[in-house]
């Protein structure tokens, strides 16, 4: 077994030991089968207590804080809610949770959350519906062997087509560049029969969103406003649509982490909000039991729901690329919000497991309190500045040069940097605004080299050029000018002579890319080359292209 395997395989040995250990051996955590209604229901503000009050550890908590930060561990948010009440809520440098946060693929539990109230409201009959009806225009190949699969199989990942097989969900990229999406999926060969396997196909959960729009006669966002979001007091979500104007049905929904909780929540309880019934109770015991073993493990899948396993028993949760999450255990009266940007959460999720001592509470610890108070204020600060060193001899020679570069799955299509210093010391950068306290403003237009510590970097994608403001002192320079409109930071360094690094993070989204540029890989044809390594801290996007100089 290889070092690095098998260390993660011991990591998860001892989570799934110390976990029941710590949560089903301990007889002060018994906590009632059914948990108590809140007695306030957080439509429009959560309540807050000490950890202690909730029976949790406020000093493990400072310790799992210290762990996330002295280890850089990419998480954005953390945020515990026990018996209703919100006990911990804590962003990480440089998210600070005042704009909604990409939630990636647990976008898939709110959709199939929406095929639930379809039901409920009367406008799709049950899940056993044949999905393909729903798209009476679409001319598809084995249209009578499709026409077997159902909104079920689509909501359990089992509707059998040739999708999910391949790495890095490569069909959903395929779907991307189809005029029609929902067309696409439905073009795709069948590969088994629906209902008989699992496979992650997100472009499923697509056909689903679609299926609520063509079925409610809005779209699913439209539709989630009056039926969900407002109900539990979500005011902000965020949800692009594709061409035809379908909301994305597996990703990209847009969600405060404070709301996260509250879709946790409801489900906790069953579908109850205060005093209305939002959700069928026996919609969310079928969404949140397990369906469909998933290949390779213990694991289990609902209607875009998780079930870890019987390590954990009642333990459901949604899951998105780059660690964004909503765990709910009925068994602790507990839900946990996690964002990130591509983090293993095995080191963090050990500590936050045993600072849960007790179902009552706990005597409380001032001290502790206080300090896990001050931990949460650090959380949020940026590093201090650093001095940036003379610029090598490589930084003129490519500053203000576009490289283009060689076909590669990101679909960046060039890059460049530019070091050039137009402005006098202390002069205002045009375009130049003021961003939130501590952070060195967002460029609107114009080059933002206000002082030494900045440079800037550009790339295009799609079609469309960016140019975004990058600390050279080692402290982020932010901007909306990006592809998804979210708040990005970029800085970056000189690794050598000739190898400049980009750390490019997607603030409240979850790719978080190490651009590596090897301006020391020659010339072709009197072109100057670039050798550049594109990696993202998900896992989603590794591999080296080359560039050439533009005209």
């Amino acid at each position: 077994m290889p070092g690095e395997t098998k260390k993660r395989f011991c990591r998860l040995a001892l989570i799934r030991l110390v976990v029941p250990c710590l949560l089903l051996g301990c007889a002060a955590l018994r906590p009632p089968a059914v948990p108590p209604l809140p007695s306030v229901w957080p439509t429009e503000q959560w309540s807050t207590s000490t950890p202690e009050e909730q029976g949790i550890d406020s000093r493990v908590l400072v310790e799992a804080l210290d762990l996330i930060r002295e280890k850089g561990i990419n998480i954005h948010s953390l945020l515990i809610v026990r018996n209703g009440v919100l006990v911990l809520d804590a962003c990480f440098y440089p998210y600070d949770g005042r704009t909604p946060h990409d939630v990636a693929s647990v976008t898939k539990s709110i959709t199939s959350t929406l095929v639930g109230l379809a039901i409920r409201k009367g406008f799709l009959r049950d899940v056993q519906q044949p999905a393909l009806d729903f798209f009476p225009e679409v001319e598809v190949r084995d249209r009578e062997a499709k026409s077997r699969i159902t909104v079920e199989n689509l909501l359990s990942m089992t509707s059998g087509l040739d999708c999910g097989y391949r790495p890095h969900e490569a069909e959903l990229f395929e779907m991307f560049r189809n005029p029609d999406w929902a067309r696409f999926v439905w073009d795709l060969p069948l590969r088994t029969s629906p209902g008989s396997e699992f496979a992650y196909c997100s472009g499923g959960m697509h056909l689903l969103s679609a299926i609520i729009a063509r079925s409610t006669g809005a779209a699913t966002l439209e539709f989630a406003r009056r039926n969900l979001f407002d109900p539990l007091g979500i005011r902000e979500a965020q949800w692009p649509a594709d061409p035809q104007g379908v909301n994305h049905g597996w990703g990209d929904l847009q969600m405060h982490p404070r709301d996260m909780a509250k879709i946790g929540l409801l489900f906790l309880h069953r579908g109850r909000w205060g005093d209305r019934q939002i959700l069928e109770a026996e919609w969310v015991e079928r969404a949140t039991s397990r369906f469909v073993g998933v290949r390779g493990g213990a694991e289990g899948y609902g209607y875009g729901w998780w079930l870890p396993g019987s390590e954990f028993p009642g333990l459901f949760e949604a899951r998105g690329r780059g660690g964004q999450f909503i765990v709910v255990w009925p068994r602790l009266n507990l839900v946990a919000v996690l964002t990130g940007g591509g983090y293993n959460r095995d080191e963090p999720a050990r500590l936050l497991v045993s600072a849960f001592r007790s179902d009552r509470p706990l005597p409380e610890n001032p001290g502790a309190y206080a300090e896990l108070q001050e931990r949460i204020q650090q959380a949020t600060r940026g590093p201090d500045p650093v001095a940036v060193p003379p610029l090598p001899e490589t930084a003129r020679r490519v500053s203000g040069v576009t490289y283009l570069l060689e076909p590669n799955r990101p679909g960046v299509t060039s890059i460049g940097l530019v070091f050039e210093r137009p402005l006098r010391a202390g002069a205002a950068a045009p375009g130049l605004v003021p961003d939130q306290p501590g952070r060195a403003g967002v460029a609107s237009g114009g080059l933002p080299f206000p002082d030494s510590g900045a440079a800037l970097f550009t790339f295009s994608r799609e079609g469309k050029t960016y140019s975004l403001p990058m600390g050279l002192d080692g402290v982020y320079r932010f901007s909306n000018d990006t592809r998804t409109g979210l708040s990005t930071g970029v800085r970056g360094s000189w690794a050598s002579d000739r190898e400049f690094v980009v750390d490019y993070n997607e603030v409240a989204g979850i790719n978080h890319f190490e651009i590596q540029l090897n301006f020391g890989a020659g010339q072709a044809g009197g072109e100057d080359l670039v050798e550049i390594g594109l990696k993202d801290t998900t896992g989603y996007f590794d591999e080296t292209v080359r560039g050439r100089a533009g005209p």
